[in-house]
């Protein structure tokens, strides 16, 4: 894992003081290897204050410019999910660090509200539509364990997965923790459904033969 880092962290190593290395303070592999960077250093985080820019208590986006100031009630975005709130933060400073740069004045305030518009990409924790008081999410991307615990954890429990297609040799029995307290049922697809249905075996499922079967199930 350090030598992953290490060649990661190259991405900076020619950065002059002109430059900004803008980082996830929650990730601690990262905010342990800093030692290296030779110019400006900004961090965002879901939980530490002393961030340049932090999500508060009440869920608002804070930044740190002279004093903390509040600049977006993360209820407003059109995406949801905790990543994406850090996404939100990185942009943000990845913005104002470029304008900066090029001489232009903008506030905080005003990027920060430029995010609203912003309604997500394909694939990724995707708003279908609802139907029957159901909110369809399209998270076809989210083909690891860490992509399903974050969706996971970005939403209410009482979900309804699907789950399966083909898998990448990972520890699924690690989603039985994540979704004990989520996921209320499982519809079950493509070709891990029948070791998929061992694994999760406790939990209440149904296999299907298409999408379109799992949907309607």
């Amino acid at each position: 894992m350090q030598e992953y880092l290490n060649a990661k962290m190259r991405i900076a190593e020619n950065n002059t003081e002109e430059n900004c290395f803008i980082y996830n303070q929650d990730d601690v592999f990262i905010a342990n290897n800093l030692q290296d960077i030779n110019c400006k250093i900004e961090s965002f985080s879901l939980k530490d204050k002393k961030a340049d820019i932090y999500l508060t208590k009440d869920n608002k986006i804070a930044i740190q410019n002279g004093k903390p100031a509040e600049i977006l009630d993360t209820g407003k975005l059109k995406i949801f999910g905790r990543h994406n709130i850090q996404n939100v933060m990185a942009a943000i400073l990845v913005v104002r660090s470029a304008l900066e740069q090029a001489g232009i004045k903008i506030s905080e305030t005003e990027i920060a509200q430029t995010a609203t518009t912003f309604e997500g990409l394909a694939h990724r924790m995707e708003r279908i539509g609802s139907f029957k008081e159901r909110l369809f999410i399209n998270d076809s991307k989210a083909t690891t364990v860490g992509a399903v615990d974050m969706a996971i954890n970005s939403l209410e429990a009482g979900i309804v997965i699907i789950l399966g297609g083909r898998t990448k040799g990972d520890d699924y029995t690690r989603l039985k923790e994540i979704m004990k307290d989520k996921v209320k049922s499982i519809v079950l697809i493509g070709e891990s459904k029948d070791s998929f249905e061992e694994i999760f075996k406790d939990f209440s499922y149904v296999p299907a033969g298409s999408m379109e079967e799992a949907v309607f199930k």
